[in-house]
C-alpha cells in the first residue's frame, strides 16, 4: 500500500555513483524524471485515456480493457519504483496527480454516457475532491499529506466499481456484474468518508 510513498528526499540522494544502480544514476541525471515508475505511470495514463475515449465512442469492451490495463499499470509503477529503489517526492506527486486526473475524467465520462449511476459518481467524487483540497492546503503550508490506507482502499473499490459498470455495459447489462459494481461503489464511498475524516483530523492536529 505504500510502494510509491517516498521520504522527503529521493532514494538515490547521498549515494555515491559506485553505490547507485543504473536506474538511480539515470534518475539523478534527469532530476528524478526518468525512472521506471514514472515511465510506467505515463504509459498507464495513456492506456486509461485511450479507454476513456473508447467509451465516448460506445466501444465498451475497448474501454474496459483500456481502463483495466491502465489501473494495473498504476499498481505496477509503485512496484517498479520500489524494486529499483527510485522512489522520490516527484514520482509520488506524479503518480498521485495522474491518478486524480484519470479518475476525474473517468467519472465525468461515465456520468455523461450514463454508464454509472449519478449517486455513485458524486459519492466517489465529493470526498476525494475534499481530500485533494486538504492536501493542497497542506502543501501551501509546506507540509505533506500522504495517501491514507482508507483512501487507497476507497480508490481501489471505486475503480473496481467503475470498471465493473463499463463491463456491465459491454456485456449488455449483465445483472450480476451490475450488482457487484453497485456494492463496490457503496463500499468505496464509505471508505472515502472514513479517509476524509482522518485527513480532517490530521490537518487540525498539524
Amino acid at each position: 500500500m505504500q510502494l510509491h510513498r517516498s521520504k522527503d528526499q529521493p532514494e538515490w540522494n547521498g549515494l555515491s555513483a559506485d553505490n547507485q544502480n543504473s536506474w538511480q544514476r539515470s534518475a539523478q541525471r534527469t532530476n528524478g524524471v526518468v525512472t521506471p515508475g514514472n515511465i510506467i505511470t505515463v504509459i498507464g495514463f495513456t492506456t486509461a485515456l485511450a479507454g476513456i475515449v473508447a467509451i465516448t465512442k460506445e466501444h465498451y469492451w475497448y474501454g474496459f480493457v483500456g481502463l483495466l490495463t491502465g489501473r494495473l499499470l498504476d499498481i505496477a509503477d509503485g512496484w517498479a519504483a520500489d524494486f529499483t529503489s527510485t522512489k522520490s517526492p516527484l514520482g509520488e506527486a506524479l503518480d498521485a496527480s495522474v491518478d486524480k486526473l484519470i479518475t476525474l475524467l473517468t467519472l465525468i465520462v461515465l456520468g455523461v454516457t450514463h454508464t454509472a449511476p449519478a449517486w455513485i459518481i458524486v459519492g466517489i467524487l465529493l470526498p476525494h475532491l475534499l481530500i485533494s483540497l486538504l492536501a493542497g492546503q497542506a502543501v501551501l503550508k509546506g507540509k505533506r499529506l500522504h495517501p491514507s490506507r482508507y483512501g487507497k482502499l476507497s480508490m481501489a473499490a471505486a475503480w473496481a466499481s467503475l470498471v465493473g459498470f463499463v463491463a456491465t455495459r459491454a456485456a449488455n447489462a449483465n445483472l450480476y456484474l451490475n450488482g457487484i459494481s453497485y456494492i463496490l461503489g457503496f463500499i468505496s464511498i464509505v471508505l472515502a468518508v472514513i479517509a476524509l475524516a482522518g485527513y480532517l483530523q490530521s490537518s487540525k492536529s498539524k
